[in-house]
């Protein structure tokens, strides 16, 4: 794959999928800096032919027709085509118009072959409650720790989002997953991490 290939696909939304631990170790100081934690490397790996005829036409804007072929390597159990479609059906790009119903469905289908990105969609839309389906706390656990297990860290984030912000609050949890997501290179966890540490050291000197 061409470099100007990868360097696009690193700006695709919802594509983090972990490729490699990342050596560095998060400072266990509460005012630790993030710029030890390197980011989270971005690959389409084991792509399909036409995955990656995909992915080529995505880069060169050409959406209808990247569309036309996701379709089909989706179709043939290309995990990553899936969430390609996925994401055009999302966001709307080339005359495809946004459609939940279709997002949903090309993500669930990522999700069940055990697609990092995948498994965090579905958790995101149990989350939120989109395409549709009620918003489910316990279902969108169920998907975390898929993503979890995945090694994917923005679903390892997104569950400790839930254990801070949630009815029954586990802080500790919360501190927990969000360093497991920061030592696998994502910058936003370190950052929560920092935040929630923060608040619990505020809190516990008030």
């Amino acid at each position: 794959m061409s470099a100007i290939t990868m360097s696009f696909i690193r700006k695709i939304p919802l594509l983090l999928l972990l490729t490699s631990l990342s050596s560095n170790v998060l400072s266990e100081s509460l005012t630790g800096s993030c710029d030890n934690i390197k980011e989270v490397k971005e690959i389409y790996k084991g792509a399909s032919k036409n995955g990656l005829l995909c992915i080529d036409e995505i880069k060169n804007k050409n959406y209808d027709k990247a569309l036309e072929i996701c379709k089909i390597a989706g179709n043939k159990g290309d995990s990553w085509a899936q969430i390609h479609v996925g994401i055009i059906y999302q966001y709307g790009y080339g005359s495809t118009l946004k459609n939940d119903l279709e997002m949903a469905y090309w993500y669930e289908k990522a999700a069940k072959l055990n697609n990092p990105a995948g498994l965090t969609n579905m958790g995101v839309i149990y989350t939120l409650g989109l395409a549709g389906r009620e918003p489910d706390k316990t279902e969108a656990i169920h998907w975390y720790n898929k993503a979890r297990k995945a090694k994917h860290p923005r679903g390892i984030m997104n569950l400790g989002h839930l254990y801070q912000t949630g009815e029954e609050k586990d802080l500790v949890k919360a501190e927990e997953l969000y360093l497991e997501s920061a030592k696998l290179g994502y910058k936003p966890a370190c950052k929560a991490l920092q935040k929630l540490r923060a608040r619990m050291h505020k809190h516990h000197n008030s």
